[in-house]
């Protein structure tokens, strides 16, 4: 068996919880919650909100290939997780402006 490397598992330990934590403020705002946590989620969300999800996907799969180098996971990491994430994200602006004029469908509030 393998030595695990402690800070590893505490930086995957601190993204699942962000990605709970995000989740929990999206879809909290979809079903229209409206407490004071939600606005406390929505504050610290803009914190962490931009890197959780390609941070939590990039050591995810840092740890699932330990028989590759780096150079190599690298090359695999932008192929199949950054260059389809970044083209569906453009792709999805560019679907939300032509749709929605680029305005917030949904915002603290919930849906408008």
């Amino acid at each position: 068996m393998k030595e695990r490397i402690e800070y590893i598992d505490v930086a995957k330990g601190i993204l699942t919880m962000c990605l709970l934590y995000g989740h929990s403020y999206i879809y909290g705002n979809i079903v229209g919650v409206d407490e004071e946590a939600m606005h406390l989620l929505g504050k610290t969300f803009k914190i962490y909100g931009c890197f959780f999800m390609q941070a939590f996907f990039l050591i995810t799969d840092f740890c699932s290939s330990f028989d590759q180098s780096f150079g190599q996971n690298l090359r695999k990491w932008l192929k199949t997780i950054l260059i389809p994430g970044m083209l569906l994200s453009f792709l999805g602006n560019a679907l939300w402006n032509i749709f929605f004029g680029g305005e917030m469908v949904f915002d603290n509030k919930g849906f408008h």
